[in-house]
């Protein structure tokens, strides 16, 4: 970063430019005219002023600095690589405190290098934007925050907060990173402020069917006709917002899970919305198991944030215009894989209910251990083929109409008109009255309803290409090759075929005598082991 804005300006120094981007608006708090604009977004004024003064003439003195006499290496230059250093080679701090060591002790006495990672990020502290740190119950029932944080044990479950009383240790921990600071520094560098206007300043034509962008897209669009206010403003920010899970420690014997959230703001053009430096974290759930249904729980702090950012906005310094204005915000979907969707919009993914689209209307048949769905033909033309091939399908034809799609509001409606369980990790034990109860495709009320313009949008929710194009990629390749694990045409498959009593000729062999194996008929789109032995 410092090297590309090196050779941008050569009368710049470019440590210096990184210090005037992060405190673009320092000299407008001695300016209470231009402060007072917004009375009711500013506190104390002289408090902030102090501080933001403070800080800037801190760093703005490593940077006149020499790393040690004689040195043209500012102290400030030399911390900034060497954090860079580190986050490019992705060493732990117990190697870069020795690191450190080491290269302090070969420069001449005295110099500013400093010992250690933790007095690093204590001189460029006045630049980071923090984070918070949210206790949480352990079976994800309950978040300390707010109101909350009052209680010493969970008052869904009952579970203590503290593992360690004495020491205040909690049993859970969730990592908040605001939304807003991460926002505005956007619009605070000149580097990232004139792009962030691209979404509406774009070159577009009207023959021109494109998709380049999401701003292309009908979503986009009716968005902008159902908010006319919101999207006046080019400046007023369009995020989506993902999630996906992993285990940081790999195929470990200690199962573990790691749910980061991030937000992807869609002002950028293209080549830059999605680059690793513009995707932006905002929590860390972390714990021995997926969050399930609970992530409702934890995603409140984000969600109390973004009602405030789209209901009254946050002052915010334009270095482009170089002008204050209330900077927006709204989400316009998620992204995620297939179970990730049923965590965020509370859908089911699995079982009778599992289509996000058909819901209530879905073909699903239980068999020997395995879900098979059918009634897609309910999808094509009523003059298609397919339509009266019942025969190559499952042995029925399709005159049906396809499944009426569900507004947001509809979707809203049905969502509340039903009881859910509480949100935890405890599994509650069914009654048999619970069991003879019809099935839902809703797991719980989603979080995101709570957005003033989630009922009105017209994509909530999308799901991540990479996933669906790995899985369906197996699938296929896995059953044309017979791999084991990988093929959907095995046993349970060839039993389901002989209980809906269609493709006779693939029915599973049974073997004569009791000590022989059932053997599987060779399918048409199977690849025989000799002809695959010969690839």
């Amino acid at each position: 970063m410092i090297r590309d804005r090196a050779s941008s300006s050569h009368n710049v120094n470019p440590v210096v430019q990184f210090v005037e981007d992060a405190f673009p608006s320092r000299e407008r708090y001695n300016d209470n005219e231009s402060i007072a604009d917004e009375g009711d977004h500013v506190c104390d004024v002289d408090n902030v002023a102090f501080k933001v003064t403070d800080a800037y003439s801190r760093l703005i003195a490593e940077t006149n600095t020499p790393l040690y006499e004689g040195c043209t290496e500012t102290s400030l230059g030399a911390i900034l690589r060497v954090i860079s250093l580190k986050e490019e080679t992705g060493i732990s701090i117990k190697a870069f405190d020795k690191y450190l060591g080491f290269q302090k002790s070969l420069l001449p006495t005295p110099n500013k290098l400093p010992k250690s990672y933790a007095e690093a990020k204590k001189i460029l502290k006045g630049i980071g934007m923090g984070y918070e740190l949210i206790h949480a119950c352990l079976n994800g029932c309950f978040l300390y925050y707010k109101e909350g944080d009052i209680h010493d044990q969970c008052p869904v479950c009952g579970l203590p907060r503290y593992q360690d009383v004495g020491n205040k240790v909690p049993m859970k921990i969730v990592r908040y990173f605001p939304l807003t600071p991460r926002l505005q520094r956007l619009y605070m560098s000149k580097y990232t402020a004139g792009h962030m206007r691209w979404h509406g300043q774009r070159e577009t034509s009207p023959y021109d069917d494109v998709l380049r962008h999401p701003a292309d897209g009908e979503a986009w669009k009716d968005f902008d006709r159902s908010y006319p206010q919101f999207s006046s403003d080019l400046r007023n920010v369009r995020i989506a917002l993902s999630t996906d899970g992993f285990s940081p420690f790999g195929a470990s014997a200690t199962p573990y899970s790691l749910w980061p959230i991030v937000v992807i703001p869609y002002n950028l053009p293209p080549s830059m919305c999605m680059q690793k430096e513009f995707n932006i974290l905002m929590m860390l759930i972390s714990g021995p198991k997926s969050p399930g249904k609970c992530l409702n729980v934890f995603m409140r702090p984000l969600i109390d944030e973004l009602k405030v950012l789209w209901d009254t906005g946050f002052r915010t310094w334009d270095r482009y215009g170089e002008e204050y204005f209330m900077m927006k915000v709204a989400v316009m979907w998620t992204i995620s894989d297939f179970p990730g969707l049923g965590m965020l919009g509370g859908i089911q993914t699995k079982g009778y209910k599992a289509c996000p689209i058909c819901l209530d209307d879905t073909d699903a048949k239980f068999s020997h251990g395995r879900m098979s769905y059918t009634g897609t033909r309910r999808w094509l033309d009523m003059n298609h083929e397919f339509r009266t091939q019942g025969r190559d399908f499952n042995g029925k034809d399709e005159f049906r109409l396809a499944p009426q799609t569900r507004t947001a509001i509809h979707v809203y409606r049905e969502t509340v008109s039903h009881r859910y369980p509480r949100l935890s990790l405890v599994k509650e034990k069914k009654s048999r009255q619970g069991m003879n109860e019809a099935k839902l495709c809703w797991t719980h009320k989603s979080i995101f309803w709570e957005l003033p313009y989630w009922k009105k949008s017209r994509v909530r929710h999308a799901l991540d290409v990479m996933h669906i194009e790995k899985n369906v990629c197996d699938n296929i390749l896995g059953t044309i090759l017979g791999f084991d694990g990988k093929s959907k045409d095995d046993l349970k498959a060839r039993k389901t075929l002989e209980d809906m009593k269609i493709r006779k000729h693939l029915w599973p062999k049974k073997p004569r005598c009791t000590t022989g194996k059932t053997t599987l008929p060779y399918a048409n789109y199977t690849v025989k082991p000799q002809f695959s032995q010969l690839c």
